[in-house]
């Protein structure tokens, strides 16, 4: 009984050390498919993004129609805020309107919404929160089909936003709702006397 039990015990752990050793090779080569194709397991830390180049892209405008590129945005202050319908939603038009307005006297020169969606979607965020009436040209609504352009700047959540200096690197990134400050109050207007 003792023989069969030691053979039963050496067999166990030459089992449990051939599958250790399975697993250890298919990890090994799971990382090297993963850099060989440039992609980061979701769990993994991720290399912060801020000195980044803004990557090359280019995005449809919703009003005209026209693509604008990362060469359209070089040169000034750009801060891009990611959103999705679902974000507005969630956070209600007015709060979101409030938290564009309080980016807005961050951004400096250039703020533009990047909807993720369809064009359905950002025209029902253009037409509920009205920001051509507030900003005029100084507010650029985009369509981007997917989370490809976020992913690459890696700002992970949404709704995020990403700020540009003149040279076109990296130089804030967060989520706008905690990250934003509310704007200063307008001094009262003296009345004529």
């Amino acid at each position: 009984m003792t023989i069969a039990m030691d053979i039963s015990v050496v067999t166990l752990s030459a089992l449990i050390t051939l599958e250790a050793l399975t697993l250890r090779t298919i990890l090994r080569e799971t990382r090297a498919l993963q850099e060989l194709y440039g992609v980061e397991p979701e769990h993994a830390p991720r290399k912060g993004s801020l000195g980044m180049r803004m990557p090359s892209f280019s995005l449809q405008e919703i009003d005209s129609g026209h693509l604008v590129t990362d060469r359209d945005m070089r040169g000034q202050h750009v801060m891009l805020l990611f959103v999705a319908r679902s974000n507005v939603l969630a956070l209600g038009v007015d709060t979101f309107a409030a938290v564009v307005q309080g980016l807005f006297t961050q951004a400096g020169e250039r703020l533009y919404l990047i909807c993720e969606g369809d064009t359905d979607d950002a025209r029902w965020i253009r037409d509920r929160s009205d920001f051509s009436a507030r900003y005029g040209g100084r507010l650029t609504l985009l369509i981007a089909p997917d989370a490809h352009l976020r992913k690459q700047l890696r700002a992970t959540s949404m709704p995020n936003c990403v700020v540009f200096d003149e040279k076109g690197i990296v130089r804030k990134i967060g989520h706008p709702v905690t990250e934003q400050r509310a704007p200063a109050p307008n001094p009262p207007e003296k009345s004529p006397e």
